[in-house]
This record gives C-alpha cells, sequence and structure tokens, in this order.
C-alpha cells in the first residue's frame, strides 16, 4: 500500500471515531456535571445581570460599601481572552510607559498581562456605575475604525448617553460656551475607547478633559500614553470583539447606576433643599440641572434700605430741578472769517538774486 493510501485511512478512521459536536463546544472537552451541592436551589435572581439596588442603602453609604454595584462580576480573566483583550501592537510602537502592563512579547507582538487589566476594569466599571448613579453625563469618545463608529454611538444611545465619533474640536471643552454659543454642561466622565488619533498621537481631548478636570477613562494599548488618564485600563483599542465587550460592560454598569438613581430619586430624604429634591425627582437629570443652575446663576435681588432710597430720591430730584433753573448755555460759533486762496499759506519766494553784471 502506498504512503498515501495509509494517511487517508488513518484520517477517515479519526474521523469516524471523533465525538459529536454541540452547540458551542465539543462534547469530549465538556466536563461532567458536578453533583448539586445541598442548598436552595440556583434562581435567575443569583444570575449577575440580574443586579437590583438595596432599598435600605442611601447615596452616601454606597459610597462605604465596597462593589456596590457588583460590577467584579461582569468581569473574567477567560472572557477578556476570548475577546483579544490582550494583544497589544507590535514591539517597535511600545510606549515606555506601558511596558510595566505588559506580560511580555510573542512574535513581536506585544500581550497584554490580563492579571492587570481585569482589576482595573472592574474600578473603572465600578466608577462609571457610581457618576450614573448620580445622574452624570458620560461621554464615549471614539476615533479609530471608522466602521466600528456606529456600534459605538448606537450603543450609547441606548444607554442614554452620548458619543463623539468625529474629529476632536479643540474648543468643545475648554472654550464650550464660545463654541456653542450659549451655556453648555460639560460631560461629567469620558470614556475613551481608544487613547490614540488616527495619526498615532495622543486623543487632544484627553489633555482638554483633564485641563477642565473632567475624570476620564481610557483603553490603553501597548503604544497609547496613561499618564494624563484618570483611570487607565491597559487592553486592545482596536479590535472589533474588544470594542464590543467595552461597550457592553460600560452598558450594563450605566444600567446599573441609573437604576439606583431611580430609587433614589423616589426615597428623596425629608432634610434635602428644595434643589436637591427637585434634581432626585426629576426623570432626566439634565433637565433638573438646568433648573437648578437658572436659579444659580440669577442673581441675587440686594436688600434695598428705606432710608437711603429716600436720600437717593431726593438728590436725584434736586438735581433734576437744578438743571431746569439754570440757563442752556449756547454752543459758541466759530468766527467768521474771509476765506482765504488755496495759496495763501504757503511762504513768499525770496526775490531772484541780481544779474551777474550788477555785480561786476
Amino acid at each position: 500500500r502506498s504512503p498515501m493510501a495509509l494517511v487517508g485511512r488513518c484520517l477517515r478512521r479519526c474521523l469516524l471515531l471523533r465525538p459529536p459536536q454541540t452547540a458551542g463546544f465539543s462534547a469530549a472537552a465538556a466536563p461532567a456535571a458536578a453533583p448539586a451541592a445541598p442548598g436552595p436551589p440556583a434562581s435567575a435572581a443569583d444570575s449577575p445581570l440580574n443586579w437590583q439596588p438595596a432599598k435600605n442603602v442611601t447615596m452616601e453609604q454606597s459610597l462605604r460599601i465596597d462593589d456596590y454595584f457588583q460590577v467584579n462580576r461582569l468581569v473574567s480573566k477567560r472572557q477578556l481572552m476570548e475577546h483579544r483583550v490582550h494583544l497589544g501592537h507590535k514591539a517597535g510602537c511600545r510606549s515606555e510607559w506601558m511596558t510595566p502592563s505588559l506580560f511580555g512579547c510573542r512574535c513581536g507582538v506585544d500581550i497584554i498581562d490580563l492579571e492587570q487589566t481585569a482589576p482595573l476594569l472592574r474600578r473603572a466599571l465600578n466608577f462609571t456605575a457610581h457618576v450614573a448613579a448620580r445622574g452624570g453625563i458620560v461621554l464615549f469618545l471614539w476615533q479609530g475604525w471608522p466602521a466600528l463608529s456606529p456600534l459605538v454611538e448606537r450603543r450609547a444611545a441606548e444607554m442614554g448617553e452620548f458619543a463623539y465619533t468625529r474629529p476632536w474640536v479643540d474648543q468643545a471643552v475648554t472654550d464650550a460656551a464660545t463654541y456653542f454659543d450659549t451655556a453648555t454642561r460639560l460631560p461629567d466622565l469620558a470614556v475613551f475607547l481608544s487613547c490614540m488619533s488616527p495619526v498615532m498621537l495622543p486623543h487632544p481631548a484627553i489633555a482638554a478633559c483633564a485641563k477642565v478636570m473632567i475624570p476620564t477613562v481610557g483603553i490603553c494599548d501597548s503604544n497609547s500614553d496613561p499618564r494624563l488618564v484618570t483611570y487607565p485600563v491597559p487592553g486592545n483599542d482596536d479590535s472589533p470583539q474588544a470594542i464590543q465587550l467595552y461597550m457592553a460592560l460600560f452598558a450594563e454598569a450605566i444600567r446599573r447606576g441609573k437604576a439606583a438613581f431611580a430609587q433614589w430619586s423616589a426615597e428623596a430624604p425629608q432634610g434635602s433643599s428644595a434643589g436637591d429634591k427637585e434634581a432626585c425627582s426629576a426623570a432626566d437629570p439634565r433637565d433638573a440641572f438646568r433648573r437648578v443652575q437658572s436659579q444659580a446663576l440669577r442673581p441675587p435681588e440686594q436688600p434695598v434700605d428705606s432710608a437711603g432710597a429716600d436720600a437717593a430720591g431726593s438728590a436725584s430730584q434736586q438735581r433734576q430741578s437744578r438743571q431746569r433753573s439754570e440757563p442752556r448755555q449756547q454752543p459758541l460759533r466759530p468766527s467768521a472769517r474771509r476765506p482765504q486762496s488755496p495759496d495763501s499759506h504757503r511762504k513768499p519766494r525770496a526775490p531772484p538774486p541780481p544779474p551777474r553784471d550788477e555785480l561786476d
């Protein structure tokens, strides 16, 4: 028998002995079902996606509870690996500020350490949920692959937030009142899905947000500069799978924050001020902010002293009566002058010198 026939026979035998495939994974690789532990059966409420805010926790108390929104259960290193978050850029594009966040280099490509990415991403999600729980505005910024811009804009609209996927304008944050020609509320949090611009330079909006004290969350690849980012997260910033994972995680964090905001609005404390109650009871926190801001920007009414007002009124009346009694002075008219010729202002010319014969 020829060697090719033996190879074909071995391949056919392997295919016949291969176990049937199931949806998602192989039956041979599926782990054996563990015996059920004694206790109450697991319910759907135990799922990390079915989180609901506690009823006896106030807004101030939520800050003292570690992982109040339970976002730590949303992130796993296996999930990050499957969505290619660990893949960086080529070693030649490596940034010196991202070297401590790298696991190594494989075939000339930097590998990001997911042991550092997971806790940093959980911390960023927790901060985002707290911002949304207080009625804050979250702005997503993306200047990477243009094909992913509709995805970012659509997911941001589903969250009820905003997205900016166009070339950045320098005055949009630092001089918003002049650029938009009106009083504009700046975002309370800026989420950068990529900290680099299309020309491989740091995103100009990062420095602009740092100037006006806007906190930022940034996905920093191996070629990024994380020094001005408030919550840097090492990870892949140009893979469609990674961008979809980031948007899904931030959407869930914002949903939990807004659920807590709705509950705290219904349970507004009795001792809060009128502005706080109005901001908590409004369906949209942006409308309440505009009303409260208009009241705050309104100039306060100065108390009027009755004695001072009477004295000022009497002084103005005396001034007006004095002006009426004094005769109005007529403006001085210019004196009549005789018209002069155009050459009258010129000096007379000197007489010409005598001829030479007269001098002799």
